[in-house]
């Protein structure tokens, strides 16, 4: 460490590579000691006693004898940010809404990681032959929007659905309707309340 910087709620840490180290290529891992420059990057960590930690980096571009002008590799620093590692975690553990309260990161942003982590650990699916489709808890914004790139991918194979059963969201019923021409909907209300469990 270089030294630090300490604003209001910001700790800032300035960071500087080893002298005695060249650096990687982040390709092809080979040393590489030809440098091209430098930029200095920003690195936003973990939280610290209330105050948010910023690692200020210089990140240097090589020119790399067998992969060209790259930059370096550095082995602790993920190619996109510290932080999402942990972010990705939190989202493991806790609802979008809360990870956005606990980080001050906008709902949006989260959930695009949170998509990008979901593909990353499910891969590409193929919906196989499906014939019978449910959805409970269906009231997202523009909820037609959001079910639509199901069917879409289905295609044709709609066409062999059976049966569709779904609370009482009518975006999912009209979506059924228009691509399924087959299936008997069958809507159920998820929810109760004392009065409909008294009947």
């Amino acid at each position: 460490m270089a030294g630090s910087h300490s604003a209001e709620n910001t700790l800032t840490l300035t960071l500087e590579p080893k002298a005695s180290e060249p650096p990687c290529c982040s390709r092809c891992r080979q040393p590489s000691p030809l440098l091209h420059d430098r930029r200095i990057r920003l690195i936003r960590d973990r939280d610290l006693l209330g105050r948010r930690v910023q690692l200020r980096l210089p990140v240097r571009r090589v020119d790399c004898l067998t992969c060209g002008r790259v930059t370096e590799h550095i082995p602790w620093l993920a190619p996109a940010s510290r932080l999402s590692a942990w972010i990705e975690d939190l989202l493991q553990l806790l609802p979008i809404s809360h990870v956005s309260r606990l980080t001050g990161l906008h709902w949006h942003t989260l959930k695009a990681l949170d998509k990008r982590c979901l593909q990353a650990s499910v891969g590409a699916s193929d919906p196989g032959d499906v014939r019978r489709r449910v959805m409970d808890e269906f009231a997202l914004h523009n909820s037609r929007q959001a079910i639509r790139p199901f069917f879409e991918r289905l295609g044709e194979r709609c066409r062999q659905i059976e049966a569709a059963a779904m609370d009482m969201n009518t975006a999912f019923d009209l979506e059924v309707k228009q691509h399924c021409p087959g299936p008997r909907s069958c809507t159920t209300c998820s929810t109760s309340s004392p009065a409909t469990d008294a009947r």
